[in-house]
């Protein structure tokens, strides 16, 4: 759908015709309804239309209904479309900050620099910052980080991360911006450090604890990493999660994974670790339950199944690869043995 809708973004830039919107669309609010029921029939000659009931203002609606129109246009990678609206809300509601970042993100993403850079100006010059909400500071930082590499560019964002804590302590997407900005510039011990201030702040820190598990994970501090993994679970429990919850499981799940491998060179028996296998079989399965649709995810789901001789999710693996389930047997009856893998199959 991505890329139909790219393709049908850059046919509403340029084509004109005479196709009128459904009857039913008298309003922002009821254009935003239809498109998200027919999102994935919408035509260019209907977005075509809507552009050109934008232009002569025959339909209209709130600050927060030309907000949400855009905002679901930009989701389904409309987003020339998705600017236009927020120029025809900006029309009627000048300094609003939901529609001035939304310009800015929206134009940014089309590339349109010079467009976002006059949005920011009308959003910097007309409101104070003490009245921003968490979009208008992620959504100019990102702006600031899709321009060139400079020192420039990357003193200017973090001054606006800055002035973000300052104005909202506790909100994460402050450290999420600043953790993105060293990022960029491969700072990666500072957006280390940004994630592990966003968890010890906020107290519901999803993305900056989901972000830290798999950094945790990727460097083998698998404790730390079931530890961040647990806080993402935590804050994830909201109405509008911000971060993929079958992914906080297999990162927990994993890192227990890990634990278990390590235990296993150091002679460690499997009777002992059947706590440890079972959390990691749990937090597997529930991060494949929950969309999480890694290959490799199954599969180490079935190897520790396999330790414990209750494997169940892949019963074929024996068909599939006799020589990687007599390896998998040789490490649980052998643990702490120097054993290669010469004989496994790829």
């Amino acid at each position: 759908m991505s890329k139909q809708n790219e393709g049908l973004d850059s046919l509403a830039e340029s084509k004109i015709n005479n196709f009128t919107l459904p009857p039913e669309i008298t309003s922002i609010n009821k254009a935003n309804a239809y498109i998200q029921k027919n999102i994935d029939s919408l035509s260019a000659d209907f977005l075509n239309s809507l552009l050109q009931a934008l232009s002569h203002q025959s339909i209209r609606g709130s600050e927060n209904d030309y907000h949400n129109l855009a905002t679901t246009l930009a989701r389904n990678d409309l987003h020339t479309v998705a600017v236009e609206v927020c120029k025809a809300g900006l029309a009627f509601y000048g300094t609003n900050i939901d529609l001035l970042a939304d310009a800015i993100q929206y134009t940014s993403e089309c590339g349109e620099f010079s467009a976002a850079e006059s949005m920011q100006m009308t959003l910097t010059e007309k409101v104070d910052k003490r009245f921003w909400n968490w979009r208008c500071f992620t959504f100019l930082i990102n702006f600031y980080n899709m321009l060139p590499y400079s020192d420039s560019n990357k003193e200017t964002a973090l001054d606006l991360v800055k002035t973000y804590k300052e104005t909202l302590p506790y909100e994460e997407k402050a450290y999420m911006a600043e953790c993105e900005t060293y990022e960029r510039y491969a700072d990666h011990s500072r957006a280390v450090q940004a994630m592990i201030d966003g968890v010890d702040k906020c107290k519901m820190a999803p993305q900056c604890a989901g972000h830290l598990a798999e950094h945790y994970l990727e460097i083998g501090e698998f404790q730390k990493a079931i530890q961040a993994a647990s806080r993402a679970l935590i804050g994830n429990a909201i109405p509008q999660p911000s971060i993929n919850t079958g992914a906080v499981f297999a990162f927990r799940g994993l890192a227990y994974d890990g634990i278990i491998h390590e235990k296993l060179l150091q002679g460690c028996q499997i009777e002992d670790m059947k706590s440890e296998m079972e959390n990691a079989i749990h937090d597997l399965k529930c991060a494949m339950r929950f969309g999480f649709g890694q290959p490799n995810i199954a599969t180490r789901a079935s190897i520790l199944e396999t330790y414990l001789g209750t494997q169940s999710i892949d019963n074929s693996l024996d068909e599939k690869n006799p020589d990687l389930l007599s390896f998998l047997k040789n490490l649980s009856n052998n643990p702490g043995k120097d054993v290669t893998d010469d004989n496994v199959s790829d």
